[in-house]
C-alpha cells in the first residue's frame, strides 16, 4: 500500500489533542465466502509484442453530456469509433474533412507513445517489473530491460498495478472504478470487478490479492476473482513474507490478522507527538512493511492543527517503539517564474513535502520513502525526492531528486526499479543509487502539438523533449532536447526553442541546421511564424522579438507588458507563455499568467491585456475570432483597436483549443475529471459532439490544414488521431 491515497485523504484530518484508549481488539470484518460473483470477463486474445512496437487500448463509454449555460442543444453521448492504429502501423486514410454535419462520425485513428508510467511492480522472484501506463501495463525481463515481453492492453489506462510472485498474473485498477486480473502467459483478462483498486498486491504465495476501494479493503482469490474477505474503513493492507499475516490499518491502528485463518492477533497504535505549546497529536499510519522476522514496521505521520506535518516517525510494530525519525523537507519548492527584473524571484507557498512511499528491503536493512509535494506541484512537473536509510540507525544513506515517479526494491539482489516521470524506467544499485540499466520506452507528459502545413509532420512537445513524427505512421523522424517547436508557413523550415535560450532553424526535409540564434537570455517559452515567414519568439528573460530566419536577425522588439512586481513593488515586464497570430498577420496574442495581451504586429504595440477573468490556458485565433481556453471558456472578437469583444461563455476547466480551418466549429480539451473532447459552434456555443476516451487532461488540440484530422495531445503522455474514415 503506498501512501498516496492516505496523504490525499488527510489533507482535512483534523489533529487529535489527546491520547485515545485503546479498545479491545474486535474483528471488523465482513464474510463473504459465499459471495455472488460478477460476471467474468470472456477470454480475449492480445498479441505478445515486440520490443519496439506499441498497442493501444480499446475504447471507453462517454459520460452524460454537460451543456453550455447558452446551449440548446444537447446531443445523446454516442460510443466513440475507433479503428485505430499504433505508431509504425500507416494510419487509415482521412479523405474527408472534418464538418458540422459529419463530426458525431469522428473516429480515433491512431494512438502513438506509451504513455506517463503510473506505476510499477516487480514479481517476487525479481526476474519480471510490471509498468502501469495510459495505454496498459508492460511487462519487462529485469535483465535486460530492452526487452518487453507482454503488453496487456486495458480500455482505460492503468493507475495501480501489481504482478504475482511467479510472474504469471498480473492486477490492475483501472481508471473507472475497475479492475482487471490478466494471465500473462495467454494474454487474457481473466475476469474484472467493478471496484476502485487505489492499491493493489498479491499475496507471496500469489493465491490472493488484496487491493482498496471505497469501503474499504477487499481481499480477493486470484484465480477467479472471489471475495474472501473485506474489511470496511481499511485503507491499506500487507501480506507478512509467509502470508500467514495480515496487516490493515486506517489513519490509526494497525491491525493483524492471521491469515487465511482470519483472526486478529493484535493492534497497535501509531506514536503521539508533541506540539511547540506541549500538546499531543496522534500521528497517522502511513504504510506497514514486515521485517524478514514477521514482525510489521510502519510509518507514522506526525499531525497538527493543519493536518500532516511532513515528518515521518519510523515505529516498529512488536513494542511500538521509534526506531528512528526523519524531519520534514523543504526542498522541493520553486521559484514562481511570472516576473522580470524582480530582486529575487519569490518562491511558491511552503507547502511541506510528504511521504508518499515507503519501501523496506527484503533484508530489512534499507527503508527507502518517496516525498512529494501534493498541494504544490502538478501532473506536469512533479516534484519529488527519494531518500535511503538504515533501518536500525536512520542514517541517511542518500538522497536522488530526478524526478522519480515510483519505485520497487527488488527481493534477490540488491537492486531497486525506479518509473521516471520523464519517461525512463530504470533498474539502480541499493548501495549508492547507481543506474545499472535504463532504457527510454515512455513517454514524458506531453503539452502541445502542431501539425505542418503539407499534413505530413506532427510535432509534439514534451515536458522534456520535442518529437517529430510522421503523419503517415507515426514512426518518430527527428527528436530534440527542446522546449518549442513551430513549422513555417511554406513548411520548408522548422523553429526549435531550447532552455537555454537558444532558438534553432532547421530544415524539415533533411534535419540540416540552417541557422542558429542567440538571442535570449533565458528559456524560450514560445515561438510562431508569422505569415510573411518571419519568427516570434518569446522567453524567460521577458524578451517578445520577431527574427528573420534565413540570417537570425532581430527585426523587431515588441513591447512589454508591466505591471507591479511581487517582491520589491517596482513596475516589471511579465513573462509570455504562449503565442497565437491572427491569419492575415495583423494581431499577436500572448498568454500570460493569468491573463493574455494583445498587439499590433506591424507597430510592436501592446494594444489591450483585456481582463477576461478566467485564467486563461490556451488561445487560439481565426480571422479576427479569438477562443480563449480557461474558467470559462470565452468565445468572441478582436477589434481594430485591439479590443475583445466577448460573444459567449461555456464550460470552465478547458485546457486546449483550436478552431477548424473553416472557422465553423472549435474543439476544446477538457480535464481528467470530464475526460472528453468536446465540439462546439464557434458562433453561439452549441455543443455538436463529444468523444472519448481521453484518460487526463488535453494539452494540445492541432488541425491537418485541410481539416481532414487533428491531433490532441494529454498529460499521460499519448497523442492521439481523430477523423473520418
Amino acid at each position: 500500500m503506498k501512501m498516496r491515497y492516505l496523504l490525499v485523504c488527510l489533507l482535512w484530518l483534523a489533529a487529535c489533542t489527546h491520547e485515545p484508549s485503546p479498545p479491545e481488539p474486535t474483528e471488523a470484518v465482513v464474510m463473504v465466502d459465499e459471495v455472488t460473483m460478477e460476471t467474468a470477463v470472456s477470454p480475449t486474445s492480445v498479441p505478445t509484442i515486440s520490443p519496439t512496437s506499441t498497442i493501444v487500448p480499446s475504447v471507453t463509454p462517454i459520460p452524460t453530456n454537460i451543456p453550455f449555460e447558452t446551449s440548446t442543444l444537447v446531443p445523446t453521448p454516442l460510443p466513440t469509433l475507433s479503428i485505430r492504429v499504433s505508431a509504425g502501423t500507416a494510419v487509415p486514410q482521412s479523405n474527408q474533412p472534418i464538418t458540422t454535419d459529419n463530426v458525431t462520425q469522428l473516429t480515433e485513428l491512431a494512438r502513438w507513445g506509451r504513455g506517463v508510467i503510473n506505476d510499477i511492480s516487480l514479481s517476487g522472484n525479481g526476474r519480471w517489473v510490471a509498468v502501469g501506463t495510459a495505454t496498459g501495463v508492460y511487462i519487462h525481463d529485469t535483465e535486460d530491460l530492452s526487452k518487453t515481453v507482454h503488453h496487456l492492453e486495458n480500455p482505460l489506462g492503468v493507475e495501480w498495478v501489481a504482478i504475482s510472485p511467479d510472474g504469471n498474473m498480473v492486477a490492475a485498477s483501472l481508471a473507472g472504478d475497475l479492475m482487471q486480473v490478466w494471465d500473462v502467459d495467454r494474454n487474457q483478462i481473466m475476469y474484472e470487478k467493478e471496484l476502485s483498486g487505489y492499491d493493489v498486491s498479491f499475496s507471496p504465495n500469489g493465491e490472493y490479492i488484496a487491493l482498496g476501494d471505497h469501503d474499504g479493503i477487499h481481499v480477493l482469490r486470484a484465480n477467479d476473482g472471489e471475495i474472501k474477505q473485506i474489511y470496511p474503513g481499511k485503507i491499506g493492507a500487507q501480506f507478512s513474507p509467509e502470508g500467514t499475516e495480515l496487516a490493515f490499518w486506517d489513519y490509526t491502528p494497525i491491525s493483524i490478522y492471521s491469515w487465511p485463518e482470519n483472526k486478529l492477533i493484535d493492534e497497535k497504535y501509531p506514536a503521539l507527538v508533541l506540539g511547540e505549546d506541549g500538546s499531543e497529536f496522534l500521528s497517522a499510519i502511513g504504510e506497514v512493511k514486515f521485517m524478514p522476522d514477521g514482525q510489521a514496521l510502519a510509518s507514522a505521520l506526525p499531525t497538527n492543527p493543519n493536518g500532516v506535518t511532513g515528518g515521518v516517525l519510523v515505529q516498529h510494530g512488536s513494542d511500538g517503539n521509534i526506531n528512528f525519525e526523519v524531519d520534514p523537507i523543504n526542498l522541493l519548492s520553486e521559484p514562481i517564474r511570472t516576473f522580470c527584473n524582480e530582486s529575487t524571484f519569490y518562491a511558491d507557498s511552503q507547502t511541506i513535502p510528504e511521504p508518499w512511499q515507503m519501501e523496506l528491503s527484503l533484508d530489512g536493512e534499507v527503508v527507502a520513502f518517496v516525498f512529494r509535494d501534493i498541494r504544490n506541484a502538478n501532473n506536469v512537473h512533479p516534484l519529488t525526492s527519494i531518500r535511503f536509510y538504515e533501518q536500525n540507525t536512520g542514517r541517511n544513506l542518500y538522497n536522488i531528486e530526478e524526478g522519480i515517479e515510483d519505485i520497487s526494491l527488488s527481493s534477490n539482489n540488491g537492486t531497486w526499479v525506479a518509473g521516471l516521470h520523464d519517461g525512463l524506467l530504470q533498474i539502480r544499485s541499493l548501495h549508492d543509487g547507481s543506474v545499472l540499466d535504463s532504457v527510454d520506452d515512455y513517454d514524458a507528459p506531453a503539452l502541445k502539438t502542431a501539425v505542418s502545413p503539407d499534413s505530413e509532420w506532427v510535432a509534439v512537445e514534451y515536458l522534456n523533449e520535442v518529437k517529430i513524427f510522421q503523419a503517415a505512421n507515426g514512426e518518430v523522424a527527428y527528436q530534440y532536447p527542446a522546449q518549442r517547436i513551430a513549422f513555417s508557413p511554406d513548411g520548408e523550415i522548422f523553429a526549435l526553442g531550447y532552455d537555454d535560450g537558444r532558438l534553432e532553424i532547421r530544415s524539415l526535409a533533411d534535419n540540416q541546421l540552417l541557422k542558429a540564434i542567440f538571442g535570449h537570455d533565458e528559456g524560450i517559452t514560445a515561438v510562431a511564424f508569422l505569415p510573411s515567414g518571419e519568427l516570434v519568439s518569446a522567453g524567460l528573460d521577458c524578451k517578445l522579438q520577431i527574427w528573420r530566419p534565413a540570417d537570425g536577425t532581430s527585426l523587431k522588439m515588441l513591447e512589454n507588458y508591466i505591471v507591479e512586481g511581487e517582491v520589491t513593488g517596482e513596475m516589471v515586464p511579465v513573462r509570455v507563455w504562449e503565442l497565437a497570430i491572427s491569419q492575415d498577420g495583423e494581431f499577436l496574442v500572448g498568454d500570460f499568467a493569468g491573463s493574455i495581451g494583445i498587439w499590433n504586429i506591424e507597430k510592436g504595440d501592446l494594444l489591450n491585456t483585456p481582463d477576461t477573468e478566467n485564467y486563461p490556458d490556451n488561445v487560439a485565433l481565426f480571422e479576427n475570432n479569438m477562443v480563449i481556453a480557461g474558467s470559462p471558456l470565452l468565445i468572441g472578437q478582436i477589434e481594430t483597436d485591439g479590443q475583445f469583444s466577448e460573444s459567449w461563455e461555456g464550460e470552465h476547466s478547458l485546457n486546449a483549443v483550436e478552431f477548424s480551418p473553416d472557422g465553423e466549429f472549435v474543439v476544446a480539451g477538457m480535464n481528467r475529471h470530464e475526460g472528453a473532447l468536446k465540439i462546439f459552434l464557434a458562433d453561439n456555443g452549441e455543443i455538436l459532439h463529444e468523444i472519448m476516451p481521453v484518460t487526463d487532461d488535453v494539452t494540445g488540440i492541432a488541425f491537418e490544414p485541410n481539416g481532414r484530422y487533428f491531433v490532441s495531445t494529454t498529460i499521460d503522455g499519448v497523442t492521439r488521431l481523430w477523423g473520418i474514415p
